[in-house]
């Protein structure tokens, strides 16, 4: 229900930027990323697994997010048009723009990887052994900063006085 609100308001905006010569091609490409988010949406409700459903939960949230404030500087943009302050006017167009033109492509990116759920492509053995690594890289690095910093006191403490030769 709260998403068929959201896509009324979206689409009341749209009509509107229709209706202005200067925003026409961004209400079109809000309303087409829309209808991607709406066939992503849909295609995450056909899984039979919820854990399939939520692997790329974070990616689609990131472009969910970036489409509702695609929306919103669309709106502000619109609503600028009516200002006598010319600067305003003038930011708020700018912002918008740039907007659309740098972050609703790479918001464009993670919905369409959001919506694919491709294979993993690792095998049990091969997760297991990146942790492992993982894991003993981090104690190397641990094992680094406790020894470095028992050792921070340079004067007083010195590396051929702990480390006899023998």
């Amino acid at each position: 229900r709260s998403l068929e609100m959201l896509r009324k308001r979206i689409q009341a905006s749209v009509s509107k930027a229709s209706a202005s010569s200067q925003w026409t091609e961004f209400g079109t490409t809000l309303l087409d990323y829309w209808t991607a988010v709406d066939g992503v949406i849909e295609g995450l409700r056909t899984f039979d697994g919820a854990a399939e459903a939520y692997d790329d939960a974070s990616l689609f949230l990131r472009a969910f997010g970036h489409g509702v404030v695609a929306w919103l500087w669309l709106d502000q943009a619109l609503a600028g048009e009516r200002q006598s302050n010319t600067a305003l006017r003038d930011g708020l167009a700018y912002a918008c723009r740039f907007f659309f033109e740098s972050e609703l492509p790479q918001a464009r990116a993670w919905l369409s990887v959001s919506g694919k759920n491709p294979p993993r492509g690792l095998e049990n053995g091969a997760v297991i052994w990146t942790i492992r690594r993982r894991l003993r890289c981090c104690s190397v690095r641990t094992r680094f900063a406790r020894r470095w910093h028992r050792s921070s006191n340079r004067a007083t403490d010195r590396r051929s006085d702990r480390y006899p030769r023998g």
